[in-house]
C-alpha cells in the first residue's frame, strides 16, 4: 500500500518519529537501527513504510532501509510475533546478526529480545530458517566478532529493561 515516505522530519526518538509530508505530520514508530541513521530534525528524510491496519487503527512502521523493512515483515508474518517485537529485535540486532543467529538456530541469544522467550524464538527461527539468506538482502555476511553485547545490552536498557533482567 504505502512503500516509503518522504517529508521533513519534525520530530525524531529512539521508537518513533514525526513526518510532515504534504502539511499533515505522521506519527512512526522505529527501531534503533532506524534511529542510528536519522539526519537532524527539520531534515528531509525518505523512510520505508510498512502499513498496518487492524481493530486497534492504523498504524505506520518506518525503516532506513528496504532490508530492515522486509525483516520486519518476515518476522510478524509468524504466528503471535507482533510488531513490538519486531522492533525490538531490529532495535537488538543488525539484519547481518540476525540472520546468522537464524542460521545458526540460536535461540538462547534470540530469546534475549524483549518479549520474544524461549518458544517464540525456537518457532521463528523453524519457521524463517529456510526463508531468509544473506543473497535475499543489499549485505555481506557478518563477522563473528561483529555481534556487541554491550550494545546489545545498552538497547535493552532503552527499552525499558534493567540490568538484571538482561542478565
Amino acid at each position: 500500500m504505502i512503500s516509503y515516505m518522504k517529508g521533513i522530519l519534525i520530530h525524531k526518538s529512539p521508537t518513533k518519529i514525526i513526518l510532515e509530508n504534504n502539511n499533515i505530520a505522521y506519527n512512526i514508530s522505529i527501531p534503533l537501527s532506524t534511529f542510528d541513521k536519522l539526519p537532524a530534525e527539520n531534515s528531509s528524510l525518505k523512510i520505508f513504510i510498512h502499513f498496518q491496519m487492524n481493530d486497534d487503527g492504523i498504524k505506520l512502521f518506518g525503516f532506513f532501509s528496504e532490508d530492515e523493512k522486509e525483516i520486519f515483515k518476515k518476522i510478524i508474518s509468524i504466528s503471535r510475533i507482533g510488531p513490538k517485537i519486531g522492533l525490538s529485535t531490529l532495535s537488538t540486532f543488525t539484519i547481518s546478526q540476525f540472520i546468522d543467529l537464524i542460521a545458526e538456530g540460536n535461540h538462547k541469544i534470540l530469546s534475549k529480545v524483549p518479549g520474544l522467550g524461549k518458544k517464540s524464538s525456537e518457532r521463528l527461527i523453524l519457521e524463517l530458517k529456510d526463508k531468509i539468506a544473506y543473497s535475499d538482502f543489499k549485505l555481506k555476511k557478518s563477522n563473528k566478532s561483529d555481534i556487541n553485547y554491550e550494545d546489545i545490552e545498552n538497547a535493552l536498557i532503552v527499552l525499558g529493561y534493567n540490568s538484571t533482567d538482561i542478565m
